[in-house]
């Protein structure tokens, strides 16, 4: 991409564009999955709220494991829940590989970055590109997840960790997470105005 485009910024936007295309498919099964989980979570909810009204201890015990039993539900498969992210991870790891040691970004800059190789210190020596791709995962996860009060926690939770884990990191990882995070934005909301409900 690098060769056609002459920017090295600009590859790393297509390219996140295009595994962001790539992957439709896989988030969609994550997000039915996800669906599916909230769906009996809010059946075995209802349920425990009826049976187990009053009760205490063993017998509440008793009666939540019986309704567990009847949904085939166990709280374990709350990790579900999350998987729409995790099936990006390997993506993420892939980028820290691919933009954490590359001599070709070297010297190389895009817009108001001067070395995509390194931090980006735009604001007095502190990073600004990573606080960009935290404000627009947490505008991300308002658009989906409004509604759902605990997936938002979540999600806003698991923004603020990978804002951690990736603020020191080179510049073009940053830039391919938030064109990923861009492109994933502008996916959901083209989906969402062919079906609305």
């Amino acid at each position: 991409m690098w060769t056609a485009t002459h920017s090295a910024g600009l590859s790393i936007i297509l390219l996140a564009a295009v595994i962001s295309i790539l992957t439709i498919p896989l988030k969609k099964w994550a997000k039915k999955t996800e669906e599916k989980f909230v769906a009996v979570k809010q059946l075995v909810d209802a349920d425990i709220a009826k049976q187990a009204a009053g009760l205490k201890g063993e017998k509440r015990f008793e009666v939540v494991e019986k309704v567990y039993k009847k949904h085939g539900y166990h709280p374990i498969k709350s990790i579900v829940t999350g998987i729409s992210f995790l099936v990006m991870i390997p993506f993420l790891i892939s980028a820290i590989f691919i933009f954490g040691s590359s001599d070709e970004l070297k010297g190389v800059s895009f817009l108001f970055v001067r070395d995509l190789s390194e931090q980006d210190r735009l604001l007095f020596g502190l990073n600004l590109l990573p606080v960009f791709m935290l404000l627009l995962g947490l505008s991300e996860a308002l658009l989906r997840w409004r509604s759902q009060k605990e997936q938002l926690i979540r999600y806003f939770i698991v923004s603020v960790v990978l804002f951690a884990l990736v603020y020191s990191f080179a510049s073009a990882l940053i830039l391919y997470w938030i064109s990923m995070n861009a492109c994933a934005g502008i996916i959901f909301l083209a989906a969402r105005s062919q079906d609305p409900s």
